[in-house]
């Protein structure tokens, strides 16, 4: 739960404090292994369900940003298609009419 969450969080940055305080007397073994412990303690508090839920956005959002990129692109070839298809449906009948 959010107790869980915040505790990968404090253990993710007490583990990159370690790792990079300048007095920090453990040699490159002991680096590396906080270096670890930081990676695995990142890992944990990034697939937290309270950190990745706020993902998705709501459809106003998706609207505002997509309508402007795809309206420009869809709507002129809609209605060229529209008048295409009505230029050939046109064209039909006139051939259909002088057959007759």
């Amino acid at each position: 739960g959010l107790k869980q969450e915040e505790g990968a969080r404090m253990r993710l940055w007490r583990d990159l404090t370690e790792v990079k305080e300048p007095g920090y007397a453990g040699g490159c073994p002991e680096r590396l292994r906080l270096a670890q412990r930081a990676l695995n303690s990142a890992k944990e508090a990034i697939t937290s369900l309270a950190l990745t839920s706020d993902s998705h956005f709501p459809l106003e959002h998706l609207a505002a940003v997509y309508l402007p990129l795809w309206v420009p692109l869809i709507l002129p070839m809609a209605v060229g298609l529209l008048r295409e298809s009505r230029r050939l449906l046109g064209l039909r009948r006139r051939s259909l009419g002088h057959r007759e």
